[in-house]
């Protein structure tokens, strides 16, 4: 993500483009939140890396001071996924645990975001992207804060995401995998927080 810059335009051509942000290598692993002071509304945002891939696991832009994000969103890209598995819309699926890796043949990549209507973006949040840690032939516990630790239950991870279902919400939680340490996290409008 060092280098990539965030581009906003009325047009899709891009004729009329500002630069909302260049990114640096200094940011949080868990989320990053970018105020913007731009006056225009936009249509369409834009993503440009220096390089010719990218990897991203959440993008999410905000109107005002919502708290909601922008929704629905199209997307068109010159990148094309890893893995079957890649799917581009997990990059604003609002799960910060899912995402997306995508690579060109040569060239810098994009990925640009087509808004539902003209909007004065306020605030862009981001994840940058994480490989999921698990480990295949153990058992994945997932456990919750009730007084005591519960376990909501356990699963083996083969490939792809884990759900688990009936866990209450409003706790904290860990991820139990022998051998490893426990990791405590909360989870909140589809984020995890890892602590």
């Amino acid at each position: 993500m060092n280098g990539a810059c965030l581009l906003g335009s009325p047009d899709k051509n891009f004729a009329h483009a500002d630069t909302l942000v260049c990114l640096n290598d200094s940011m949080e692993s868990w989320g990053n939140d970018i105020q913007t002071t731009s006056h225009t509304p936009y249509r369409y945002i834009r993503l440009v890396v220096p390089k010719d891939s990218l990897n991203l696991c959440e993008i999410s832009f905000f109107e005002h001071d919502g708290e909601e994000p922008i929704h629905p969103l199209k997307y068109s890209t010159n990148l094309r996924p890893l893995t079957s598995e890649d799917n581009p819309d997990r990059m604003t699926d609002g799960l910060s645990a899912t995402g997306w890796r995508g690579k060109t043949n040569g060239d810098k990549g994009f990925v640009c975001w087509e808004l539902p209507y003209p909007s004065l973006i306020k605030k862009i949040h981001y994840v940058p992207y994480w490989k999921p840690y698990f480990i295949q032939e153990k058992d994945i516990v997932l456990q919750y804060w009730d007084d005591a630790w519960i376990t909501a239950g356990t699963q083996r991870w083969e490939k792809g995401t884990l759900t688990f279902n009936d866990v209450p919400q409003g706790t904290i939680y860990r991820v139990r995998i022998e051998g490893t340490k426990d990791r405590i996290f909360t989870y909140k409008n589809g984020m995890i927080q890892w602590y």
